[in-house]
């Protein structure tokens, strides 16, 4: 089971806002217009960071061949 984890993006202050509390995160979820929260996905990336929701990841899929292409995405919820 994946640990459960938010970070907040607060627009006003242009500020990552890291393990809010319950209290807090329920406050900033009734704001989307100045919030952006982000849950864990419970993957980390190369160098051990974790991925939230959000994020920009890049990723390089190698071919049976020579070629690599390098694919660049935001992370999504897709149920």
């Amino acid at each position: 089971m994946r640990e459960i984890k938010f970070r907040v993006w607060d627009k006003e202050k242009r500020e990552m806002i890291n393990n809010p509390t319950w209290e807090e995160l329920g406050i900033m979820i009734r704001l989307p217009e100045r919030f952006d929260v982000m849950q864990y996905t419970g993957r980390k990336g190369k160098n051990n960071k974790e991925i939230y929701e959000g994020d920009i990841v890049k990723a390089i899929i190698y071919h049976m061949t020579p070629f690599q292409n390098e694919i660049v995405g935001k992370v999504i919820f897709k149920d």
